[in-house]
This record gives C-alpha cells, structure tokens and sequence, in this order.
C-alpha cells in the first residue's frame, strides 16, 4: 500500500449517509466499530479540503458500515457512491448537470477524481453513442469499495444528466490485480 490520500470532501458523506439511511443508533454503533484512528476523525468535523490517509479514513469505514448494514456486500459502496453524487449536485449544480451531455460530464472525471484523491488519473479510451469506457490508472492504493463508490457515483451522476437505464460494470479492477480499473458505462 502507497501513501493515498483521499479529501475529506469524500469522506464527510459516510455519516451523513448512514444516519440517513439507518438513524443515529446505527451511526453510534458504526463509529464504536472504527479503528481509533477513524473513530477520532468522525467524532469531529470532516473538513472538505483537508486530506486524510485513504485506507484508514475511507476505505476501512466503508467497509465497516458494509459490514454492518449491508450483509458485507459492497452494494453499499456503490449506494454511498450514489448517495454522494446526488449530495454534490444540489441546487445550482443540479441544473448544470441536468443540461450536461453524458460525454461532457465523462470528460471532467479527470478533474473530479484529483477533487477527490491525490492521485490516479482517468482516461477514456473508447467512447461511442450510448456508451463509453473509463479508465482509472496510477492509483496504487486502489480497493474494491473504492472502485464500487466510484462506479455508484458515475451511475447516479450519469442519471442526474438524464440518462436512463444507465449500466455501469467493472470490467477490469486494479484490487484484482490487473494494471487499471475499467468501467464498462452505457445508456439510453
């Protein structure tokens, strides 16, 4: 494992989330689950543009919380990862995604992505009509519940533009030892 660090602005949704979803007796019992390295951090303010150490402040709450709540499937990354592209388009945003074409939004994941982690780049190596392939490369402490909180924000965020029956796989995965992560996206 590297030294990745994620912001806090990826962060600050995971209780947010959790007491929305389950109450406020589910995120005291997922906050005494955490390391206390974790459990420090999200007894206090998670300051959006403060960076945090990537496996210990995110990746290994989200796997709590899958744990927890989720029956240990990391369907609840994906969730988190939708819950958090629909937090980050509220208002104003919200338009502008709403009149954003699916390839333009594609196009700023690069941007998004050094919004949110320190390293790792996106590249797009086949696009088409109704479909695209993003390719995430140099992210060395890449996990599967980074690579599902990633695929359930493009799912939501593709939505939001107003795209429907949006399908986003894992088709290659760095967690599973191949050199980038893959997402397969289309939509009609």
């Amino acid at each position: 494992m590297g030294n990745m660090q994620v912001r806090g602005i990826a962060t600050a949704p995971i209780p947010v989330f959790i007491k929305n979803k389950f109450g406020d007796e589910a995120f005291s019992k997922w906050l005494g689950a955490l390391s206390p390295e974790a459990k420090a951090v999200f007894s206090e303010v998670v300051f959006p543009h403060k960076w945090y150490p990537v496996t210990s402040i995110f990746v290994k709450p989200i796997q709590v919380m899958c744990d927890l709540f989720f029956n240990k499937d990391l369907k609840g990354s994906w969730e988190l990862g939708r819950f958090v592209a629909e937090q980050g388009v509220k208002g104003g945003a919200k338009l502008f995604f709403m009149v954003m074409s699916p390839h333009f939004l594609i196009s700023k994941a690069s941007s998004i992505m050094s919004t949110y982690y320190s390293a790792g780049s996106i590249e797009i190596p086949e696009k088409g009509d109704k479909f695209t392939l993003v390719r995430i490369s140099g992210f060395s402490d890449m996990d599967r519940v980074i690579e599902f909180n990633i695929g359930g924000w493009i799912e939501r965020a593709l939505e939001i533009t107003g795209c429907k029956e949006v399908s986003v796989k894992i088709t290659k995965s760095i967690s599973q030892q191949s050199s980038c992560t893959e997402y397969r996206v289309s939509w009609k």
